[in-house]
């Protein structure tokens, strides 16, 4: 990333390899036109951990800007879901003066012009080779068919019901060969769909004010209860209480 043009093609890097890295928060980006926001998916981390991580990741994601643009910028808001400690010296050091305490996420946001500035280590041919060298590390990490698919289905569109034929013209294979390289893998192409559909559906109960109705027909789903119960079968509550429990 230190050779990107901006911090947004870092951002874009990033976001691309961050599983063969040693960054451990999931986070979710959200884009306004001023600000950039990072939400860290607490429900991904161990709860007697969460804050600790959650912190040092946004910690991480301060110290990340200030390398990259070679100056000493700080977040334009810093929320956390813990309350307010009695000693505010450490805070103001790592995230500036702008903090929330007692938050139902944790999150932190940079001016969105940051994000267009050109990096003092811009290097295209660098970040080509790089770039060159970690998609093959990262093609190696998802050799196996169901890793390829869960990839292809985190980046493809929202359409539910229509993807397994998007998914196999995409590997190039027919749908019976995708389903037995799948079943050699003990899994099959609906419960990969299910995963990925969990995953989106936290991270949008999470990082939006969506309504369930919006959340499911953003989804794929024609109606809010088909989605609940679908959540519900593979997170053993529904999407309203899961969102109350994990942002409170």
């Amino acid at each position: 990333m230190m050779a990107s043009r901006t911090l947004e093609q870092a951002l874009t890097i990033g976001a691309k390899f961050y599983k063969i890295s040693l960054w451990i928060n999931e986070v979710s980006v959200v884009r306004d036109p001023d600000t950039i926001k990072f939400v860290i998916l607490g429900h991904k981390l161990p709860p007697f951990s969460q804050h600790f991580l959650a912190t040092r990741g946004m910690a991480a994601l301060v110290t990340w800007v200030q390398e990259l643009t070679n100056s000493e910028v700080y977040p334009c808001q810093t929320s956390f879901k813990n309350d307010r400690p009695d000693n505010m010296d450490e805070v103001g050091k790592a995230f500036g003066t702008e903090t929330l305490f007692g938050q139902k996420n944790y999150s932190i946001s940079f001016n969105r012009s940051l994000f267009r500035m050109q990096l003092k280590f811009d290097d295209r041919w660098s970040r080509m080779r790089l770039e060159d060298k970690l998609s093959n590390t990262l093609e190696r990490r998802h050799s196996s068919t169901k890793n390829r698919v869960k990839e292809m289905l985190l980046q493809m569109s929202n359409e539910k019901l229509s993807t397994e034929p998007e998914i196999c013209r995409a590997l190039g294979c027919s749908m019976s060969t995708l389903r037995r390289r799948l079943h050699t893998e003990e899994t099959n192409f609906r419960q990969i769909q299910s995963e990925v559909i969990f995953e989106r559906a936290c991270q949008l109960l999470l990082s939006s004010t969506m309504t369930l109705e919006q959340i499911a027909y953003t989804l794929g789903y024609s109606e809010a209860g088909s989605f609940c119960r679908a959540f519900k079968r593979v997170g053993g509550m529904a999407p309203g209480r899961w969102r109350k429990a994990n942002t409170s």
